[in-house]
């Protein structure tokens, strides 16, 4: 009866490991299959988006040499995510104010959404220039995206979608530095 006994206690040990190790494999696959889509839902945006050390074109009169960095926002009117982070902007400009920096920030938005302007106005977000731009004048498949450009045009930082609190912070330490 003994030898059974420690047989049927071995065998229901060794029955429960492989369950323990099935059941932490199937959580780790579902914990890290998350992030992984995400990274690559990122990659396949910024495929044809801008990268740090693109350079981007002078819009309709912007020019990055008048501040040491320039905040280029991409926004619609009819961007839910946009209008979201309408007081992170405001933060942003009454920063600038307070700080008077030598940055600039720039709102975009495409040509064709003709209530964009009105919208900013009437959150209080009159930045620098607004401006209108053609979609393909500027390689942008997500709003809101934040730009960060240096003196010569190059982006030093790319933000795609709302801005998380630490994304924030990091725009407003890259920004203010």
């Amino acid at each position: 009866v003994s030898v059974t006994l420690s047989k049927a206690v071995s065998f229901a040990a060794d029955v429960a490991a492989v369950i323990l190790c099935v059941g932490v494999a199937a959580y780790l696959l579902r914990s890290t299959a998350p992030r992984k889509a995400a990274t690559d839902e990122r990659e396949r945006v910024l495929a044809g988006s801008y990268r740090p050390g693109d350079a981007v074109p002078s819009l309709l009169g912007v020019d990055y040499t008048d501040a040491h960095r320039t905040l280029l926002i991409v926004t619609r009117s009819n961007c839910s995510f946009c209008l979201a982070s309408f007081p992170f902007y405001q933060r942003l400009l009454a920063e600038k104010q307070r700080t008077r920096k030598p940055v600039r920030i720039v709102f975009l938005s495409p040509r064709e959404d003709i209530g964009a302007s009105e919208l900013l106005r009437a959150h209080r977000l009159e930045a620098d220039p607004m401006v209108s731009h053609a979609p393909r004048e500027l390689r942008v498949r997500v709003t809101p995206t934040l730009l960060l450009v240096d003196r010569l045009g190059q982006v030093i930082n790319v933000w795609l979608g709302q801005a998380t609190p630490r994304d924030e912070v990091d725009i407003q330490s890259k920004l203010f530095q």
